[in-house]
């Protein structure tokens, strides 16, 4: 069984605004430790969410370059228009960083729909599903895709991250990390707090 990214809520259909969550934050490893507890926003129900993993374990995974980071997720509808993301800042982010979520078939295939938010437009500090709004596209139900998130600044201590679960919470699907733009993609290990 594989660790899950926590972040993914799957939009199909409808979207609406970002929720708020809580905060504080301590380092630990490669990964950031946030103290907080388990939280899921009420209003997924009325967005006609089709996928969502909403536990979180606490730690969250640096959106850091050249590290990029993926969920994969087997949706039942065949509309996708948007997907929403737990994230919190650590530390003491830069004041602007592109935070890009893609939507692809294949890990390493091209992207479907890509979506880019500018954390000086769109601020993150405590915990905070962030919505990524983009051009609905259609997906084959019961078929895998893959949400491929990265950050264009920041570093170990000081940066956005996406929350997620050490445990392997959600059936349809996998977490994934690339540590540098030639490496490998690869599974990140059921019970680990660290993709290596």
């Amino acid at each position: 069984m594989r660790k899950k990214i926590v972040g993914i809520v799957v939009f199909m259909l409808v979207a609406t605004a970002v929720v708020s969550a809580t905060n504080i934050n301590v380092k630990e490893s490669n990964n950031i430790r946030l103290n907080s507890e388990p939280y899921e926003p009420a209003p997924f129900e009325w967005w006609r969410v089709d996928q969502k993993q909403t536990t979180q374990g606490g730690y969250g995974i640096t959106l850091i370059p050249p590290e990029t980071n993926a969920q994969s997720f087997t949706p039942t509808k065949d509309k996708l228009t948007a997907v929403s993301l737990y994230l919190f800042g650590a530390g003491t982010p830069p004041d602007k960083v592109n935070i890009t979520v893609s939507i692809r078939d294949n890990l390493t295939g091209s992207d479907l729909a890509t979506k880019t938010i500018d954390t000086s437009v769109v601020p993150i500090t405590s915990a905070t599903w962030i919505l990524f709004d983009f051009e609905d596209i259609s997906v084959t139900p019961e078929s895998k895709y893959f949400i491929v998130c990265s950050g264009d600044a920041g570093n170990a201590n000081n940066a956005y991250c996406w929350l997620f679960s050490s445990e392997d919470l959600y059936a349809r699907g996998e977490a994934w990390h690339k540590a540098t733009v030639g490496s490998s993609w690869i599974h990140w290990p059921s019970g680990s707090t660290s993709p290596a």
